[in-house]
């Protein structure tokens, strides 16, 4: 297939240009281990066939499938056999010229001075019909720049000497024991009433006083009653 019309990412959205002839050989030196094109990112370009006179259109959906003009499924992607800078594509639509599915292999050649990443190559080689050889070329495909490399970790700090325990605190005094209960004392002894005397004096009425029977008169006296309960002291007679 020779190529008419190859294809530029501008913000997703690819626009056609006309392009020259390119090889799909990786140029040495230009490859890289991680590519800045995205999966699912979408190129489509035109190449012309002169064996039928007739321009074929690819759709690519970055690492999810490839579509040929006319509805034809080229290839899935298959992570398990691609790489960095080869993807491959496989069981696509049915081949009745090798009696196989389709596939395609999608090569990515790093071009760090290119203002574009452009589709510029389709090639279907007589002898691996129905297998598309399929080449972009760009700054896109190229390895993202090296990150500075990390500084050297300081040395870990020694290790800060751990502080004293604490000191327990003093023991409490224990409380004084309570006080014994002491039995109750017993109450004083009630005075012993005095008997009266014996012979209690009784003192006697003088010359002139009210004498009883309870208060006799004084000796020498007599007691002239002067009325039933009491009487006057006088001198006795000779």
């Amino acid at each position: 297939m020779t190529p008419v019309l190859g294809v530029k990412r501008r913000s997703g959205v690819l626009l056609a240009s006309a392009r020259e002839d390119f090889s799909h050989e990786n140029p040495a030196g230009h490859l890289g281990r991680r590519l800045q094109v995205n999966p699912g990112d979408t190129f489509y370009g035109c190449y012309y066939s002169a064996a039928v006179n007739t321009n074929f259109c690819y759709n690519i959906t970055f690492d999810v499938r490839i579509e040929q003009s006319g509805n034809v499924l080229v290839g899935t992607y298959d992570a398990s056999t691609s790489n960095a800078t080869v993807k491959y594509y496989r069981n696509g639509d049915f081949c009745a010229v090798v009696n196989r599915p389709r596939e395609g292999i999608l090569i990515y050649q790093c071009d760090p001075t290119a203002p574009e990443d452009t589709l510029v190559m389709v090639d279907e080689p007589k002898d691996q019909q129905c297998r598309y050889f399929i080449t972009i070329r760009g700054p896109g495909v190229c390895p993202s720049p090296p990150s500075p490399p990390r500084p050297p970790r300081p040395p870990p700090s020694p290790p800060r000497p751990s502080p004293p325990p604490p000191r327990p605190p003093p023991p409490r005094p224990s409380p004084p024991p309570p006080p014994r209960p002491q039995p109750p004392r017993p109450p004083p002894p009630s005075p012993r009433p005095r008997p009266p005397p014996a012979n209690p004096r009784v003192q006697c009425a003088r010359l002139g006083e009210r004498c009883s029977n309870s208060q006799p008169c004084c000796p020498q006296l007599s007691c002239i009653p002067i009325s039933s309960r009491w009487g006057m002291c006088v001198r006795s007679r000779p």
